[in-house]
C-alpha cells in the first residue's frame, strides 16, 4: 500500500510553519516557513497561508506524491464544528475567510490540540491514554488527551491556561508573564524575541534567571493545579519554548512538581515534546486525516 501524506500548516504568533507529512510516520518530508507577522492584518497572514498549502501541494503533485488532507493548525479557539472563535492574534472569523479557507480545503483546528494529537500518535506521549499537553511559545495553551482524542470541551475552549484570569487583581494575565513574548518584554526585547533571555540565562545572568524563575513560579503553579483536576498520567510541555532543554525548563519542571498534590498517586511524569516544534505541522495533518478539530 503506498503512503498517505498530507498537508499541515502550524499559523503561530511568530512563524508560519508548513509541510507535507508522511502519515504513518509523522516525518515532515517538505518544510517551509516564513515570519507570520500577525500586524500585517488578517487577510494578508490569510493569503500568505492559502499560497504555502498550494505551493506544497504542487510540490507533492510534481513528486507524484497524493495528498490525502490538508490540515490548518491555529492559535486560536476553534469550536467543535471548526468554526473560529476568538480572534485576538490572528482574526479570521469573517465569512470571507471562513468560506476562503474552506474552499481551499483546509480542515481548521486549534494548534495546541494538533500539537498534542501529533505528540500522541508520534512523540513521546506515544502509549499514553491521560495526557495533559502545555504549549509554550509566543502564547501559552493546554490541551487535556484522554484515549488518543485531544478533548475540546463544550465550545471548543478547552485550552485557555493562560490568557484569561488577571494576576492579583490587576491588568496582566498569566501569558504577559510565562510566554516567549512576554519574557521577551520584560528583557526589554520590544519584537517579542526570546532567544535573547534564554541565551543570557545559559551563561548565568542574574537579571535573566530572576526573570525565568519568577515566570516558572507563576507558570508551574498553574499547570500543577490543573494536572491536580485532570489526574494525567504524563505532562508534556511543549511549543518553540516548551520543548526547549535549560533553566527555564528546569525551573519550570520544578515548580510543577511542587504544585501536584500526590496523596493519591504518584506525581505524573513530565517530559519535553519528542517533536518539538515539527509538532504542530504534523499535528495539522493528523488532524485533517481524523477530522478532528
Amino acid at each position: 500500500m503506498a503512503a498517505r501524506h498530507a498537508i499541515g500548516i502550524d499559523v503561530g504568533g511568530t512563524t508560519l510553519d508548513g509541510g507535507l507529512v508522511e502519515l504513518e510516520s509523522g516525518r515532515i518530508l517538505y518544510r517551509t516557513e516564513e515570519p507570520t507577522m500577525p500586524s500585517r492584518g488578517g487577510a494578508r497572514v490569510l493569503e500568505r497561508t492559502l499560497a504555502m498549502a498550494e505551493d506544497l501541494a504542487a510540490q507533492a503533485h510534481a513528486d507524484g506524491l497524493e495528498v490525502s488532507a490538508a490540515g490548518l493548525g491555529v492559535c486560536e479557539i476553534v469550536d467543535n464544528r471548526g468554526v473560529l472563535r476568538s480572534g485576538s492574534l490572528i482574526d479570521w472569523r469573517d465569512e470571507a475567510s471562513g468560506s476562503m479557507i474552506g474552499g481551499a480545503g483546509l480542515w481548521l483546528v486549534s494548534d495546541v490540540r494538533a500539537a498534542a494529537l501529533a505528540e500522541v500518535r508520534w512523540g513521546r506521549a506515544k502509549g499514553a491514554d491521560h495526557v495533559l499537553y502545555v504549549s509554550i511559545g509566543t502564547g501559552i495553551a493546554s490541551a487535556l488527551v484522554i484515549g488518543g482524542v485531544p478533548y475540546a470541551g463544550a465550545h471548543g475552549a478547552a485550552l485557555v491556561l493562560a490568557s484569561a484570569a488577571r494576576l492579583n487583581g490587576g491588568t496582566a494575565v498569566l501569558e504577559d508573564i510565562a510566554s516567549g513574548a512576554g519574557l521577551a518584554r520584560q528583557f526589554g526585547n520590544a519584537d517579542g524575541n526570546a532567544r535573547p533571555i534564554f541565551a543570557a540565562a545559559q551563561v548565568g545572568n542574574a537579571r535573566a534567571l530572576a526573570i525565568l524563575s519568577e515566570a516558572a513560579g507563576l507558570l508551574g503553579a498553574a499547570v500543577g493545579q490543573l494536572a491536580n483536576c485532570v489526574d494525567p498520567e504524563l505532562i508534556i510541555l511543549g511549543g518553540g519554548i516548551g520543548s526547549l532543554p535549560g533553566p527555564y525548563h528546569d525551573l519550570l519542571r520544578a515548580r510543577i512538581t511542587e504544585n501536584i498534590w500526590s496523596g493519591i498517586s504518584r506525581c505524573p511524569r513530565i517530559e519535553r515534546a519528542g517533536l518539538g516544534h515539527e509538532g504542530g505541522v504534523a499535528g495539522a495533518a493528523l488532524a485533517a486525516l481524523t477530522r478532528q478539530h
